[in-house]
């Protein structure tokens, strides 16, 4: 196999044991858009990184950050669906006012960026997402029954003793920093998608929370080297074709409840 290829499916495989996991909870907490209210603010710290001549990554990390902690500071207000649209889609509009004063840099394509490239991944990058997610996966270990209850029900987890501003807190900048680094790899137009499809297909097939949230991670995998090999055998956008092969994961997990309402 070649070499990008074992590259590509590395940085995917990584990508996924801390993205889907994140999909489960953002699911469990009736949260769906927020990973992807994320990923469209985050093409602001692309353009912002290319405008500044600094590190895209480094750039893109930081604004998901910073709007991640505005979201969570009106996490408490009866509007707050409204203000995340809001606030979406004017860190969008910025990064698209602020492109067309963009100096053109022959080294940077902005829309691997915007559709991902994960055959382009370097060494570099592969170990930065391998040590991230297993930073996460020892954060869900420890956080995991106190995210559980709090997804289940808030009051019942401040009755226990568990400080939910701090778990929101420390959940949502996790999730920013995950898109903010998952955005080379698969774009900030389709992040938002990788972190719930895969969730949305493993509740489909599981039965209780552990189980929803380790297929999740396996179905993510999948997902990946499906996208990969496709990638791969026609020559398309390789973010593209991993989201395709999710969503085709997430139409077989629903085929029983079709056929169960059809014949019902």
């Amino acid at each position: 196999m070649e070499e990008f290829l074992i590259y590509a499916i590395l940085a995917g495989i990584s990508m996924a044991c801390s993205l889907c996991p994140m999909g489960v909870i953002l699911l469990w907490k009736k949260l769906p858009y927020f990973g992807d209210a994320i990923a469209h603010a985050a093409i602001f710290g692309v353009v912002i990184g290319i405008m500044l001549h600094i590190n895209i990554t480094l750039s893109v990390i930081a604004i998901s950050i910073v709007f991640g902690l505005i979201l969570v500071s009106f996490r408490q207000e009866k509007i707050e669906g409204i203000l995340t649209i809001i606030l979406t889609y004017t860190f969008l509009a910025l990064g698209l006012f602020l492109l067309v004063f963009m100096s053109h840099n022959p080294q940077v394509d902005i829309f691997s960026y915007l559709f991902g490239d994960i055959l382009l991944v370097s060494n570099l990058e592969i170990k930065l997402i391998s040590v991230v997610s297993v930073l996460v996966l020892i954060w869900l270990y420890f956080r995991w029954k106190d995210l559980l209850l709090m997804s289940i029900n808030e009051d019942l987890a401040v009755v226990e003793g568990i400080n939910i501003h701090r778990l929101n807190l420390e959940f949502l900048v996790i999730v920013a920093f995950l898109v903010g680094i998952s955005i080379k790899i698969i774009g900030t137009l389709l992040v938002g998608s990788m972190i719930i499809i895969p969730a949305a297909a493993a509740r489909n097939f599981s039965n209780s929370p552990v189980a929803m949230l380790v297929l999740s991670i396996i179905l993510g995998i999948l997902s990946v080297v499906m996208g990969i090999a496709l990638s791969y055998i026609v020559d398309s956008a390789s973010g593209a074709s991993i989201i395709l092969s999710a969503s085709f994961i997430f139409l077989i997990s629903m085929l029983p409840t079709i056929v169960k309402s059809r014949f019902s």
